[in-house]
């Protein structure tokens, strides 16, 4: 989890990484758009620990914004994206 810009007021954003491709992405409430790799930088189990442009999240950090987080950025628990019919 990331912010763009200040930890404090810039928006909630995910960044991910496809284990296959190594290809890391931005997820928002608007859906993926590829992070471009200059500059980033992954740790060994591929997780985003840098990116120009976006501020890395703790989880000490988080909770204060977690109340700001794109619920639709999340699936629920189940894996789907709406409730079943």
């Amino acid at each position: 989890m990331a912010t763009k810009g200040d930890p404090i007021t810039g928006d909630i954003v995910f960044l991910l990484t496809d284990p296959d491709t190594k290809q890391s992405q931005v997820g928002t409430s608007d859906g993926l758009e590829p992070l471009p790799p200059e500059g980033v930088q992954l740790s060994p189990l591929g997780n985003v620990t840098e990116a120009p442009g976006y501020t890395i999240l703790t989880i000490g950090a988080a909770g204060p914004v977690r109340r700001t987080w794109p619920t639709s950025a999340c699936p629920p628990r189940t894996g789907r994206s709406s409730p079943p019919a």
